[in-house]
């Protein structure tokens, strides 16, 4: 099914992601949302340029969009989605649309649903949807209403000049059902994957850094990251980048460093 979006300006399209919850800024709960999406992007073609987190706070809300917007092409921001007054995320990217509020059908079938999910579990006393779950419909205008299977907080998908918006519900196992919807639906663009490379070199990180800064200059298309495993003598470098400058940044490596490149890696 092709998208019904067109081509973003962007050749090469940048992701940005911002996280809200203040669970996750004091430390009761670790992020897996932002990992996750940073995976799907590479299987994609995409960068993740930043993560952000941010508290259930309207104004810190719109000023990561706004900054996220400045910085990439694809925007994801997730969690604060929920019945209760601290879930204030749809209100902020509201705002930052400047788009009224409203319920649309699909949002409204995607509460109806759950709740009628939940009632034949004997998970909720009533199929009947309460006032507050109907904070989970809203959506600004103009919205692409994406179906989340495991929760009731359905997901969205707004364009804003050149830049495409996802909002994703919080709890893992929900923003992972919306964004399967997202890619079973073509609603997230699809460029040509990047070329990586992992090469496993036998040493400690310092007495090759000289080597790696100067790969690092001589090759500015491709991103080289060089991560030393803690306890060993062993440092995994990863080159990222278009399918001939990686290879061309991997002889680079094998001629400064061919030494002490462990066999296999």
């Amino acid at each position: 099914m092709a998208s019904k979006y067109p081509q973003l300006v962007r050749p090469s399209v940048d992701a940005s992601v911002v996280v809200v919850g203040n669970e996750l800024l004091s430390g009761h709960t670790e992020d897996a949302n932002g990992p996750f999406l940073a995976e799907q992007m590479r299987e994609l073609g995409h960068r993740v340029r930043r993560i952000t987190v941010v508290p259930d706070d309207e104004h810190e809300i719109v000023s990561a969009l706004q900054d996220a917007k400045a910085r990439a092409g694809l925007v994801f921001v997730c969690g604060g989605l929920g019945p209760t007054a601290d879930d204030v995320t749809i209100d902020a990217v509201a705002a930052f649309l400047e788009r009224p509020l409203h319920e649309p059908e699909p949002a409204r079938e995607q509460i109806h649903r759950i709740y009628r999910k939940g009632h034949k579990r004997d998970l909720i006393d009533s199929p009947d949807v309460d006032d507050d779950a109907w904070r989970m419909a809203r959506v600004p205008e103009g919205a692409t209403v994406v179906r989340n299977d495991e929760g009731a907080a359905p997901g969205s998908v707004h364009t804003v000049a050149d830049t495409r918006l996802y909002v994703l519900p919080g709890p893992p196992a929900e923003l992972q059902s919306v964004v399967h919807h997202l890619r079973r639906r073509d609603l997230i663009p699809v460029e040509d994957a990047m070329t990586e490379i992992e090469v496993e070199l036998d040493t400690f990180e310092a007495p090759v850094s000289s080597e790696l800064d100067t790969l690092d200059r001589e090759n500015p298309d491709v991103e080289i990251g060089s991560y030393p495993q803690h306890g060993e003598r062993r440092v995994v470098v990863r080159l990222r980048g278009e399918p001939e400058a990686v290879e061309d940044a991997h002889e680079a490596l094998n001629e400064a460093l061919g030494d002490i490149v462990i066999d296999g890696a």
